[in-house]
């Protein structure tokens, strides 16, 4: 992802501050956050965090499917499909990931 926005390093950096500062929140509370999905999870607060400190290289773009083929918001439900391309998802090669 650094690459194809040229920012070498930014990503990398987000993720592991990111990391630290979830980490942090769950230490203080006591409480284990589950993943970004979950009830209760500290993602949304710490990658706000995260990103004043040390913004992502870029925004991928990300299209999640159900079983039927509609169109999710982030989340994949049982059944479904997700990919996360760094471009609006026409050009193949730059797809970071996809589901299953």
């Amino acid at each position: 992802m650094d690459n194809y926005f040229e920012s070498s390093g930014a990503t990398t950096l987000h993720e592991v501050i990111e990391s630290y500062i979830a980490g942090a929140m769950v230490q203080e509370s006591g409480v284990s956050s589950g993943n970004s999905n979950s009830e209760g999870s500290v993602y949304e607060e710490a990658h706000a965090a995260a990103s004043e400190i040390a913004p992502q290289s870029g925004v991928p773009f990300q299209d999640f499917r159900d079983s039927q083929g509609n169109t999710t918001i982030n989340k994949i439900p049982a059944g479904g499909s997700g990919t996360i391309y760094l471009n609006d998802g026409k050009i193949l090669k730059d797809i970071l990931w996809t589901y299953p």
